[in-house]
C-alpha cells in the first residue's frame, strides 16, 4: 500500500476499495503516514463505514452510493460533511435532478462507464464521454481511459 502511496504522490488521485478483510484502520494509518490524504479517495459501502472513515481521519475523501437524495441523508446522519463524499451514482447516468441535487451541495459525482457504458460508447463512437460530462458526470470509472481521455481532449 505505501509503495502504491509512493508512487502515486503528485501523479493521480487513487480511489482505495479495502476489502473486508482489510482492517480500514491500517489503511488510513498508511495514508497519514505517507501524508497522502490529498491523493486518496475510501470508498465506504454504508453510511457505518463512511462515519468510521471519517473519523480515523476528517480529511480524507469517501466515495459513497448515491442513487437518489434519500441516500445521500443516510450519509448526513452518519456525520459526513458534504465537502468529503464523492458520490458514486453508479453504472448508468443519473437524472438530471440528482446531478443538480449533488452538484448544489459541491459533490462531485463518479459514473461507472465499465461495462455497458464503455461497450456503448465502443460501439457508437467515444464522443460518448463527452456527453457523460455534458450531462453532469464529474469522473468515469472505465475500462477504457485512454480512449475516454482523448475524446475529452485530456491527452492525445
Amino acid at each position: 500500500m505505501k509503495d502504491l502511496l509512493k508512487w502515486g504522490k503528485g501523479k493521480v488521485i487513487l480511489t482505495l476499495n479495502v476489502k473486508k478483510e482489510v482492517p480500514l484502520q491500517r489503511v488510513v494509518e498508511a495514508i497519514q503516514e505517507m501524508k497522502a490524504q490529498r491523493q486518496a479517495v475510501l470508498i465506504a459501502r454504508t453510511p457505518g463505514q463512511a462515519a468510521l472513515i471519517h473519523r480515523l481521519d476528517a480529511a480524507l475523501m469517501i466515495q459513497v452510493s448515491i442513487y437518489q437524495p434519500a441516500d445521500y441523508e443516510l450519509y448526513r446522519k452518519a456525520g459526513i460533511p458534504d465537502e468529503r463524499m464523492v458520490a458514486y451514482i453508479g453504472q448508468k447516468e443519473a437524472s438530471d435532478e440528482l446531478y443538480s441535487f449533488l452538484h448544489d451541495k459541491g459533490i462531485m459525482t463518479i459514473l461507472e462507464t465499465a461495462g455497458s457504458l464503455d461497450d456503448m460508447a465502443l460501439a457508437r463512437g467515444d464522443e460518448l464521454y463527452r456527453k457523460f460530462f455534458a450531462n453532469g458526470a464529474d469522473i468515469l470509472s472505465t475500462t477504457r481511459p485512454l480512449q475516454a481521455g482523448r475524446a475529452l481532449g485530456l491527452i492525445r
